[in-house]
C-alpha cells in the first residue's frame, strides 16, 4: 500500500515463474470475484483503521523478466 495524491493505492501482485505452463498469463487470475474480495478486504481495513480517504486497487504483473504495473483497476 502506498499513498499518491491523497489516494491510498493497494497493490495486488500476480506472477508466473519461468517454468510455468507455456502461455500462462498472470493477469487472468484477477477475476471479478477476486476484485470483489479484495475490495471487501480493503473496506474492512479502512474501517478498522478509521480511514475515510479514497482508495484504488492496482496490479503488479511479473512474468519472467517482464514487469507491468496497472494502476486503478477498480476505476474508483
Amino acid at each position: 500500500m502506498y499513498q499518491k495524491n491523497g489516494i491510498l493505492h493497494f497493490i495486488e501482485v500476480k506472477s508466473a515463474s519461468v517454468g510455468a505452463k507455456s502461455g500462462f498469463e498472470p493477469i487472468y487470475n484477477i477475476t471479478p470475484s477476486k476484485i470483489e474480495k479484495l475490495i471487501s478486504t480493503i473496506g474492512f481495513y479502512l474501517s478498522t483503521q478509521n480511514l475515510t480517504q479514497e482508495y484504488c486497487l492496482d496490479v503488479l504483473i511479473i512474468k519472467g523478466g517482464y514487469i507491468e504495473f496497472i494502476e486503478n483497476i477498480t476505476l474508483c
